[in-house]
């Protein structure tokens, strides 16, 4: 599956392909895009790998066996409260039917943040999530291959995923929300649902 084409068959195993994720910041010469590639076998992911060629970094993951940037392991922020952290997100720009649930979610992180980044690629929001520049990040309508190889990264580094209620479906609905750990993803998770 990918972003330009795909279809699933009947293998237990389905790579998830985005070639060029960020696509708006490249057309524009920002240099923040990548090239994100997952498996996973029977609906799990097992498999992660983002690479930003013009910063020649390398993510990736495998299931049970950690993530690493660049051949060293990495791990998620130590923060334990969103009062002063460091947030990503990114806007909605073709779901506009969300856009005022968005900024309501917005302005409650603003409140207690001390910054909030929009970078423009999901996959890449994820992997510098995991590598604790920042502590949590939120997005809502995401596309599989977006955030497949992110999330087995983000996870394997040590941060906490679920959708906006707490619940597993994050796959499905495309709605991340993301903690570097346990306590910072209860108090993201408390706000939310304020």
């Amino acid at each position: 599956m990918a972003e330009e084409s795909g279809t699933l068959g009947d293998s237990d195993y389905v790579w998830f392909i985005d070639p060029l994720d960020g696509t708006k910041n490249f057309l524009r010469g920002l240099d923040v895009f990548c090239v994100s590639i997952a498996l996973s076998y029977r609906n799990e992911i097992v498999l992660g790998v983002v690479y930003e060629p013009m910063k020649d970094n390398l993510y990736y993951a495998t299931k049970g066996n950690g993530a690493y940037k660049n051949n060293s392991k990495i791990f998620t922020s130590k923060k334990t409260t969103v009062k002063g952290s460091f947030l990503a997100t990114g806007f909605p720009h073709t779901e506009l039917d969300i856009l005022e649930e968005y900024i309501r979610t917005f302005r409650i992180f603003s409140k207690y943040s001390s910054a909030i980044r929009r970078l423009g690629s999901a996959a890449l929001d994820l992997c510098m999530t995991a590598e604790g520049i920042f502590d949590g990040f939120w997005e809502y309508k995401l596309n599989k291959w977006d955030i497949y190889a992110g999330i087995i990264i983000l996870k394997e580094a040590g941060g906490i995923i679920t959708d906006f209620d707490g619940k597993d479906n994050y796959l499905e609905t495309g709605n991340l929300l993301c903690g570097c750990n346990e306590e910072f993803h209860r108090e993201m998770l408390e706000l939310i649902k304020k």
